[in-house]
């Protein structure tokens, strides 16, 4: 008979039994969920608040900045009326004050101008009356033609005259090649009335007449000339530069075959006849200068010529243009010096560039002294170079005359300095003075020396 098995009950969980769990978690889920939902609701108030309020906040500056811009909008028409009405009153002076700057570019000095300015019934009646060598005249003529069209004014070319005209202001340029008829006009300045023209004066047929063989007629030549200055009790040096050259060729056979003394020559580059006057200067044994044009203040009006340095250049064409012009006379080059150049030679590191190629070629450098504000030689100076300034322009004016006075001049300069740098143009009368001149300053002990033994 099987034997009973003694096996206890398995007791059974109740189903129910974990309920009470699960509606707790239930419940605790739900509360998590409303608190991000309260959360989200809160961060989207804040958002929305703030988006609002910055937007008012835009809406405030925008307002802000119109008003302002509409203020300096006004104050900017209330500004340039003033300017206006200001450059009216002064559109006369500023005209003359353009012409005033071609015409130191042009390298005329103050003396070989003469200026009278008076009121009429709308504007002003300007008279400007200037003493300049023919081919000069014509060609700063065509440099004053353009400012003053550039200024809306209309021109007129009479004779030896330039009128211009903008229905306020009358302007009136009349050119001499005297400056005996200029010192005329200028000994009238005060006068009320309108000052009288002077017919131009036709220049010498026979100019070689002027030419001293000997020192019998240089002393003969004098009857009638600027007074020489003192004998020097000691010997004193006087060096001159010859600028220009190159257009011209005769000009250059002439001083070739019949001026003795140690006279440099500047020649400027590109032009019909510089090749051939350069190796022309350098086969006579005379000390050949590249005068190498340079960027003045009235530039694009004035014209420095091609292959000009230009302030805005920048340092490699500085460099290369410097470096054609020193090559294109095909002829070893004793020394550079500038040509016009008031602005250029006043910018410190443009001249640094420039000098820095001269010095492959040539360390002489003379600073033409173009401008008072030239730093030309300093720089010249910083780099190690041979260097020299200009003292003295001799023939701002196409008169035998003057240009002797001016070479007295200098000479009194070099009484007190020991020494002296002039520069006068290769031009006829500019070589008629000298050959009158120098034998009268070399008796009173003042030696024309090259160029190289003034450089300091």
């Amino acid at each position: 008979m099987a034997r009973p098995t003694s096996k206890k009950p398995v007791a059974r969980r109740p189903v129910n039994s974990r309920r009470p769990a699960t509606r707790r978690a239930k419940k605790s889920s739900k509360m998590y969920i409303l608190y991000f939902m309260a959360l989200a609701i809160s961060l989207t108030i804040f958002i929305g608040l703030s988006i609002y309020t910055l937007s008012e906040d835009k809406k405030a500056v925008a307002n802000n900045s119109n008003e302002e811009k509409k203020s300096k909008d006004n104050g900017k028409k209330e500004q340039l009326k003033e300017v206006s009405a200001v450059s009216d009153m002064v559109r006369d002076n500023d005209i003359l004050s353009k012409i005033n700057l071609i015409l130191m570019d042009y390298e005329v000095a103050e003396s070989s101008i003469s200026e009278v300015v008076r009121d009429n019934d709308e504007g002003q009646d300007i008279f400007i009356h200037i003493a300049l060598v023919p081919s000069l005249s014509k060609e700063i003529r065509g440099t004053l033609k353009k400012i003053l069209k550039a200024n809306e004014y209309k021109t007129k070319d009479i004779s030896n005259k330039l009128i211009a005209s903008d229905n306020v202001n009358n302007i009136e340029i009349v050119f001499f090649d005297s400056y005996k008829e200029l010192k005329e006009v200028k000994s009238n300045k005060g006068e009320k009335e309108r000052p009288k023209s002077v017919a131009k004066v036709a220049p010498k047929k026979n100019v070689k007449a002027l030419v001293v063989k000997d020192k019998q007629k240089a002393v003969k030549a004098t009857d009638g000339r600027p007074t020489p200055p003192t004998r020097s009790e000691v010997v004193v040096r006087m060096a001159i530069l010859l600028d220009d050259a190159g257009a011209n060729y005769e000009i250059i056979e002439r001083f070739l075959m019949e001026n003795k003394y140690p006279i440099a020559v500047a020649v400027l580059p590109y032009l019909q006849y510089s090749k051939e006057i350069a190796y022309a200067i350098s086969s006579y044994k005379k000390t050949l200068f590249l005068h190498l044009p340079m960027q003045p203040k009235s530039y694009p009006t004035t014209d420095p010529g091609e292959g000009a340095l230009l302030v805005n250049m920048p340092e490699v064409i500085v460099k290369e243009l410097t470096k054609r012009a020193l090559d294109s006379f095909d002829v070893y080059v004793d020394g550079v010096n500038n040509h016009m150049g008031s602005a250029f030679t006043e910018n410190r590191e443009k001249m640094r560039q420039a000098l820095s190629v001269v010095k492959e070629y040539t360390d002489l450098f003379v600073d033409s002294k173009t401008s008072s504000g030239s730093v030309a030689y300093d720089e010249c100076v910083s780099q190690g170079m041979r260097c020299a300034m200009n003292n003295h322009f001799i023939d701002n004016q196409d008169d035998v005359n003057k240009i002797i006075e001016k070479l007295y001049e200098a000479a009194v300069y070099a009484k007190k300095h020991g020494e002296v740098l002039v520069i006068g143009h290769m031009r006829s009368k500019t070589l008629d003075a000298l050959e009158i001149a120098l034998p009268i300053l070399e008796d009173r002990k003042i030696i024309i020396v090259p160029v190289e033994q003034v450089i300091k």
